[in-house]
C-alpha cells in the first residue's frame, strides 16, 4: 500500500510538470552565470589598462609642470628660512644674556672704581698736607730759620707719598673682545662707557705718568741735600716701601724729631733749599692734578652707574 502511494505521487501530472519546467531553465541559469563571469572579467581588464594608462604625480615618468616645481621651492625656502630666523632669535637671545651680565659685572667694576677713588682722595689729601709742611719747613730755612731735624722728618714721611688708584675694566674688556658691545642698543650709554674707560683711563694714566717725573726730579734733589747715614734702623727693614702703615717707620719718622745729636744735611745753601722748594711744590701740584681727574672720574663713574641700571633694569644692584 506504501508502495503505491509512492508511485501515485511521481505520476501526478502537476509534479512532473515542475520537474521538466526545472530541467527547462537550468541551462538558462547556468548561461547567465557564464555572461556574469565574462562581465566582470571585462571590467576588471578595463581597470587594469585604466591604470596603466593614468600615472600618478609622483610616478618616475611623470612630467612635473612649473607650477608644481615652483610650489616645492617656495616650501623649502620658506623651511629653511624659519629655521634661521629661529637659530637667530635664539642666538640673540643667548647673547642679549651675556650682554646683561656683562653690564652686571660692569657695574660692580665701577663700583670698585669709585671705592679706590675715594680711598686714594683720602690718602692724597692726608700727604698733600703734609707737603705743604714740607714746603713751609723749606721756606723757612730759606729765610735763615733751619731747622734740619724737621726737614729730615716731612722728607722721609711726605717726601716721595702718593696714593694711585688701580682701576678694574675687565668687564669692558670682554665686551670689546668678543664683540658684543654691539648687543648695546642705546648709544648714549656705548658713547658715555666709552668716554669713561678710554678717555678717562687715559688721562688718568697721563696725570700718573706726570707725578712719576715729578718725583724723579725730587729724588734729583734729594740726593743733594739728605744722608742716610742715621737711617740704617729703616734700611734694614723689608717694610721700607711701606708709606703710612708700617708702625716701626711712623716711630723711625718721629725720632727723627728729636735726633741727637742733630743730623746733618750735605749743603744748605739758599740756592739749594729754593731747588728742594720748587722740586717739592712740583711733584705736590701734580698729585693735586691726579686728585682733580679722579674726583672727575669719580663723579663719571657714579653717573655711568646710574645710566647702566636705568637701561638694564639693574635698580636693585
Amino acid at each position: 500500500m506504501a508502495a503505491n502511494t509512492g508511485e501515485d505521487h511521481v505520476d501526478d501530472p502537476a509534479i512532473q510538470q515542475n520537474i521538466q519546467q526545472s530541467a527547462e531553465d537550468s541551462p538558462q541559469s547556468t548561461e547567465n552565470e557564464n555572461i556574469s563571469e565574462e562581465l566582470q572579467t571585462t571590467n576588471h581588464q578595463l581597470q587594469t589598462e585604466e591604470m596603466e594608462v593614468h600615472k600618478h604625480p609622483h610616478h618616475v615618468t611623470h612630467k612635473k609642470k612649473w607650477a608644481e616645481y615652483l610650489l616645492e621651492f617656495f616650501m623649502l625656502f620658506l623651511a629653511v628660512f624659519l629655521g634661521f630666523v629661529v637659530e637667530n632669535f635664539r642666538e640673540h637671545q643667548v647673547e642679549e644674556g651675556r650682554t646683561e651680565r656683562h653690564m652686571h659685572t660692569m657695574v660692580e667694576n665701577l663700583k670698585y672704581d669709585t671705592t679706590r677713588f675715594g680711598g686714594n682722595l683720602r690718602v692724597n689729601l692726608h700727604f698733600c698736607k703734609g707737603l705743604d709742611s714740607f714746603r713751609y719747613q723749606v721756606r723757612e730755612a730759606m729765610d735763615g730759620r733751619v731747622d734740619v731735624n724737621r726737614l729730615y722728618y716731612y722728607y722721609w714721611k711726605y717726601g716721595r707719598a702718593k696714593a694711585l688708584a688701580t682701576t678694574n675694566a675687565a668687564a669692558m674688556n670682554q665686551l670689546k673682545s668678543s664683540g658684543m658691545l654691539r648687543m648695546i642698543k642705546v648709544d648714549s650709554l656705548v658713547a658715555e662707557m666709552g668716554d669713561y674707560y678710554e678717555r678717562m683711563y687715559n688721562q688718568l694714566e697721563f696725570n700718573r705718568v706726570g707725578i712719576d717725573r715729578r718725583l724723579d726730579d725730587v729724588n734729583d734733589i734729594y740726593k743733594r741735600v739728605f744722608s742716610y747715614n742715621d737711617f740704617d734702623e729703616i734700611i734694614e727693614r723689608d717694610t721700607i716701601l711701606m708709606l703710612g702703615g708700617d708702625l716701626v717707620r711712623e716711630r723711625f719718622s718721629a725720632s727723627l724729631l728729636n735726633h741727637d745729636p742733630t743730623l746733618k744735611l750735605y749743603h744748605s745753601d739758599n740756592d739749594t733749599f729754593q731747588q728742594l722748594y720748587d722740586a717739592v711744590a712740583a711733584y705736590e701740584l701734580s698729585i693735586r692734578s691726579y686728585d682733580a681727574r679722579l674726583r672727575y672720574c669719580h663723579q663719571h663713574a657714579d653717573s655711568l652707574i646710574k645710566h647702566i641700571k636705568e637701561v638694564y633694569h639693574l635698580e636693585n644692584e
